[in-house]
């Protein structure tokens, strides 16, 4: 027989986009079967995992694989880009210092644009090269696919949601609080 267990989760900030408005900024009950692993649950929300900095289980550090018990309550935070988080967060191993980006093709106009204005970017559509500029070198992917996040194991993203490039480079500078004085 399986065992369920009731589960709490609140999300911050912007990971609120992925979820429904009722679902937005409040405690979310959940009965899940024992043992089952956070970043799966969160991941059944239609949260990207790959966009989660930090997962407090019942206000302690854990990483995704933790094993949900009964009464847990989950909170579930951001990439942090702003300051450092790194002697606490279990997810990411260290935050960035430098921030650089790999974009891939379909943002190819974005990708000029913060090139132009002084930003560390390099382009690719190739997936096995995306990983391995994100794991290995830290840089954060930039798409607007998120199936990216699904299919391969890196450790930096973000989903841009604007359309046109004005947005979109805005939407970056503002979500990794870079210096917005170097846009036109």
């Amino acid at each position: 027989m399986e065992v369920k267990v009731n589960v709490e989760f609140r999300f911050y900030e912007e990971i609120n986009d992925y979820l429904p408005p009722d679902w937005r900024k409040v405690m979310i009950s959940r009965t899940v079967r024992a043992g089952k692993a956070v970043g799966e649950v969160i991941a059944g929300f239609g949260v990207p995992v790959k966009e989660v900095d930090l997962i407090l289980a019942n206000g302690v550090s854990v990483c995704i694989d933790y094993p949900l018990c009964n009464g847990d309550r989950i909170a579930v935070y951001p990439v942090f880009e702003s300051f450092d988080i790194g002697t606490v967060s279990l997810l990411a191993g260290r935050p960035l210092r430098h921030i650089g980006f790999v974009v891939d093709r379909d943002l190819e106009k974005l990708a000029a644009a913060l090139h132009d204005v002084g930003y560390d970017v390099l382009q690719t559509a190739n997936r096995k090269q995306v990983s391995a500029l994100v794991n290995e070198k830290g840089r954060v992917l930039l798409t607007r696919k998120p199936e990216w996040f699904e299919k391969e194991r890196v450790t930096r993203g973000y989903c841009v949601r604007g359309n046109t490039l004005d947005e979109q480079l805005r939407e970056v500078l503002e979500r990794f609080n870079l210096d917005r004085s170097r846009l036109k």
